[in-house]
């Protein structure tokens, strides 16, 4: 069905398709699947959008420090472990 959707074939083309292949399926049937395809498409494009405009905004994020500073600290090591 999809591919059939996004080469703009009408529903009644679509029933008609299968029917010569000798399937039957209902017009509603495609009619909903067509709605469901077209919601999902739509979603997709806007969580795309979205992740879009987060990597956009959070190039500079503060929490994040340069990894040159992370390496710069002078951290002392352990002589050893103690018995407590």
């Amino acid at each position: 069905f999809f591919e059939m959707f996004d080469a703009g074939k009408t529903d009644e083309e679509i029933v008609l398709d299968y029917a010569t292949k000798g399937v039957s399926v209902p017009e509603q049937f495609v009619k909903k699947a067509r709605s469901q395809y077209e919601t999902l498409s739509k979603l997709k494009t806007e969580l795309e959008m979205s992740e879009k405009e987060f990597k956009n905004s959070a190039k500079d994020i503060v929490n994040n420090p340069d990894e040159q500073v992370v390496n710069s600290e002078n951290k002392p090591l352990s002589s050893g472990i103690y018995d407590a």
